[in-house]
């Protein structure tokens, strides 16, 4: 896996005149990040707990500063309600699972892939992270919450950071690795599923809206969110990090602006399907953790 002390392309920050070196001067953020994943999936689930549990407990990230603040992040696995095919042996070691860790979701609606998770999962949130303090006055518990996939890393530490410039957008961003349309297409933009951020008034509205259930199906999850936004006035601040969110380097239909890359101030890395892809990743930001 080739790798590089700079990357070989601009952050959307370094693009508006904030170096790496200045984003731990701005104010710390909150975040809630939902990683989508299915019940077989025991050894992801259980692998990416010992990396973050490790960030966030041990490694106390965005502390090599004295005195400075701590970003807050938590995270969650979101399934879906398995369907009547899993076996017992399955059912009985995910319950087990279950039981041990307490981070797990359960949404409203079978286990699907683009048959509306993603609305049932800001449902979720609307009605379980957002605390409400008298008729029209909201107490928000974060600032942003995320929705990535199993086969994704997260570097927590840099993704905090790169969030911490927006606070002005604390109430209407979207952000991500964001993919174009054709031209006749009404909706010009998405942030692909490799890591969707949105505000928590944003997620908050999306979980608030009622979409029936045959409105939901087969509809690609990361093209739905980008439109039920748009149609719904949520469009104030899209913002893409075309940089330091990008699929694994050594992927055959890798997009080659980042150079096949990988390097210390990547936010997410995609398409981790396989533990091969994740040994060298975690090598590379944990060594011998």
């Amino acid at each position: 896996l080739p790798r590089a002390y700079n990357p070989p392309c601009e952050s959307y920050h370094q693009l508006h005149n904030i170096t790496y070196s200045q984003l731990s001067t701005y104010p710390p953020v909150k975040i809630f990040i939902g990683i989508f994943t299915t019940i077989e999936t025991f050894e992801r689930r259980h692998l990416l707990r010992k990396l973050y549990r490790y960030e966030i407990n041990t490694r106390q990230f965005n502390k090599y500063i004295e005195n400075e603040q701590k970003d807050l992040i938590d995270y969650k696995f979101i399934l879906g309600k398995p369907n009547e095919l899993i076996t017992k042996e399955i059912k009985l070691k995910f319950k087990i699972e279950s039981e041990a860790f307490q981070d797990i979701i359960i949404l409203d609606d079978d286990e699907n892939l683009n048959d509306g998770k993603t609305y049932y999962y800001f449902k979720w949130v609307a009605e379980n992270l957002i605390k409400k303090v008298g008729e029209n006055n909201t107490l928000k518990e974060y600032d942003y919450i995320v929705k990535t996939d199993d086969d994704s890393f997260i570097n927590l530490k840099n993704l905090a950071l790169n969030l911490r410039p927006f606070s002005q957008y604390t109430t209407s961003l979207y952000y991500g690795y964001m993919r174009t349309t054709s031209p006749d297409n009404s909706l010009k933009m998405y942030a692909t599923g490799m890591i969707e951020v949105l505000s928590t008034k944003y997620a908050e509205k999306v979980g608030n809206l009622t979409i029936s259930k045959e409105d939901l199906i087969n509809h690609p999850e990361d093209v739905w969110l980008a439109w039920i936004l748009m149609v719904n006035g949520m469009n104030e601040h899209w913002i893409g990090e075309q940089c330091l969110i990008y699929d694994d380097p050594r992927m055959i239909r890798y997009e080659p602006s980042k150079g096949s890359l990988i390097f210390p101030q990547t936010i997410t890395i995609h398409n981790l399907k396989e533990d091969w892809r994740w040994n060298e990743v975690i090598e590379y930001f944990y060594g011998d953790y």
